[in-house]
């Protein structure tokens, strides 16, 4: 008869049940202008093994849910896929498309690696945070590659990719370091997250600061080949989950975020 204990032995393939690809998911959140709370990370230690360390600390933020909350992380970008969608106000439920059209939303899903986090982890973001994330002339993405990729690529003469590079990431603040909350035209007020590099460092002395190192390098190419068919698969719908911000009534008439779709951080 087999021993139980040598499970010890060897590793047993586990079904991935979180969200479909084993990865958990972490989440732009917009903050509090009127309770002066910036925005922040936040991410459901239910899916982790471990327990999450610094700079993440437990935070009550949904009810019924004990969530972790990050103002600043630093994340290594690896490998994204994009897909637009409509989404039913009734229902909640998005319908994912091949191609653009007017009025859609772009979902997008970036594999990175990210600070107190074993192993890689999910950024997903739409509607105010996908632009500062992809926004094409100062979004989070742009800049970075701009300014490390692209810059190493041409110090070095050689194809360099982000995922050289540790990206801190947080409030957008404004000249004067105050957390810089903005209207949006539907009245929702929101603080975006933003790149935040080494003050006063550029070229190669900004590379060296924000570099991850071999090893982190090489696991980054290791997980970008392990989800080449992630990246490749393309969604048809899904259900929202609802969350109900912590301390808010529930029941029938308890209000929603004003543009849901635009507010994927929701308004906490």
């Amino acid at each position: 008869m087999s021993n139980i204990d040598e499970l010890n032995d060897y590793d047993v393939p586990a079904e991935q049940t979180r969200d479909g690809d084993g990865m958990p998911r972490i989440w732009w959140k917009y903050g509090n202008q009127a309770a002066k709370m910036s925005g922040f990370f936040y991410t459901k230690p239910a899916d982790y093994v471990d327990d999450l360390i610094a700079p993440w600390a437990e935070a009550d933020v949904y009810e019924g849910e004990v969530g972790a909350k990050a103002e600043t992380l630093r994340i290594l970008p690896i490998v994204r896929r994009a897909q637009p969608y409509t989404k039913d106000q009734e229902t909640g439920r998005r319908t994912y498309a091949e191609r653009w059209r007017e009025g859609m939303q772009i979902h997008t899903e970036l594999i990175c690696f990210v600070e107190g986090i074993d192993g890689p982890a999910v950024l997903s973001y739409h509607g105010v945070t996908g632009r500062a994330m992809d926004g094409k002339t100062s979004g989070i993405i742009p800049t970075a590659t701009r300014l490390l990729a692209a810059e190493a690529t041409r110090l070095y003469k050689k194809t360099i990719g982000l995922s050289a590079f540790w990206l801190r990431i947080g409030p957008a603040r404004t000249a004067q370091g105050k957390v810089d909350f903005q209207r949006l035209t539907q009245g929702s007020v929101v603080n975006a997250p933003a790149l935040c590099l080494p003050v006063g460092l550029e070229g190669k002395a900004l590379l060296s600061a924000c570099y991850a190192g071999r090893e982190t390098v090489e696991a980054a190419a290791a997980v970008r080949t392990q989800y080449e068919d992630w990246r490749q698969e393309r969604r048809t719908h899904e259900a929202d989950e609802v969350l109900i911000p912590a301390g808010q009534p529930t029941g029938r008439n308890v209000p929603q975020p004003v543009g849901v779709d635009d507010l994927d951080g929701d308004v906490i």
